[in-house]
Parts: C-alpha cells; structure tokens; sequence
C-alpha cells in the first residue's frame, strides 16, 4: 500500500494524470508541465593560411675552395608545406633581406665593403621566382595545417648560386631568405 502511495505521489509531482503526459507550453510561457526555448548555435571560421619548412636546417652551400670546382652543396634544397584553409592555392613571397631592387637574391659578404654575391630560388611547382615578386596561386593543401603529418610537404625550395664564385672576396657571405604565404 505504501508503495502505491509513493507512485501516485511521484506522478501527481510529475504532471502526470491518467498516464498521459500534459504537451508543452508555449515557448517562454509558464507552466506547470513543460517549457521551453531554444538558442542558435554559431561558429565562424576565418580564412587561415600557413607555411611550414620540413627541416629546421639553413640552406648550406658549403666552402668553395677551388676555381672551377662546385661548392660542396651546389644546391640546397628545403621542404615546405603551403596550408590554405578551404582553398587550394594561395599567394608565396620570396624576400632577401639584402635585395638591391632589381628582383636578384644577393647574400652579402664579410669580406671588405659590401660585396654581394647573387644566387637564385625556385620552387618544385614554380621554377625559378623573383625577389619581391607576390606568387598567385601556388598549390597549397586545403584540408590539414601540416599536410598530412609533422615534416610534410607539398614543395621544395632549391637555392642556387648565380653569381661569380672566382670574382668576388673571400669571406663568408649570408642572407636571410624570408618566404611569406598569403590568402590569393
């Protein structure tokens, strides 16, 4: 008898009689069954670009000794991986940081004055770029950030030495190759 009585208690507490359940109020009105309301849910996603190199290592060519003989890495090579949120392609930028306005890749010298010694950069997908030239729509991997896993790529960068290694001082000579990815 006892349990009978906690039943029909519970569902006297519940809105419940004769087993049917009362319909719900209308949105944001009281009740004495149900009530409810609902929100809108939203995310907006921004267009998100990114550039990563497959190796922390600089771009190397090694020592020059003799006139005539190649440096001992005549071409270093670095991979990159392009990432355009959404998108397939995007923009690439190529910038020295001792450019002298004429489109030219120069490493500067250690040696006496400034000497400059010019050397190229191409891309596997590209060939050869300018300085300070904006490449449009270059291949890039629109669905992950690292394209695919950690150290992938979907392109390489190839330095090459242009200039004359016989005609300039002896030193060392450096620059800075900055590569600047972009929405196109």
């Amino acid at each position: 008898m006892q349990n009978s009585i906690k039943v029909l208690a519970a569902a006297l507490a519940l809105g419940v009689s004769g087993g049917v359940f009362a319909a719900p109020s209308t949105t944001g009105e009281l009740s004495d069954s149900l009530s409810g309301d609902s929100v809108q849910v939203t995310v907006e996603v921004d267009e998100a670009v990114k550039l990563t190199l497959d190796s922390t290592a600089d771009l190397d060519f090694g020592t020059y000794n003799t006139a005539g003989d190649d440096v001992a890495t005549p071409n270093p090579t670095v991979g990159i991986c392009i990432y355009h949120r959404g998108v397939v392609t995007a923009g690439l930028l190529f910038e020295s940081s001792n450019a002298n306005g004429g489109g030219e890749f120069n490493m500067i010298g250690d040696g006496v004055g400034t000497p400059l010694l010019e050397y190229s950069v191409a891309t596997a997908s590209l060939g050869d770029v300018t300085e300070g030239d904006k490449e449009e729509n270059v291949v890039a991997d629109s669905a992950a950030s690292d394209c695919g896993s950690v150290g992938a790529k979907n392109d390489t960068v190839t330095v090459t030495i242009t200039g004359d290694l016989d005609a300039v001082s002896t030193g060392t000579y450096t620059d800075t190759l900055t590569m600047t990815v972009s929405p196109t």
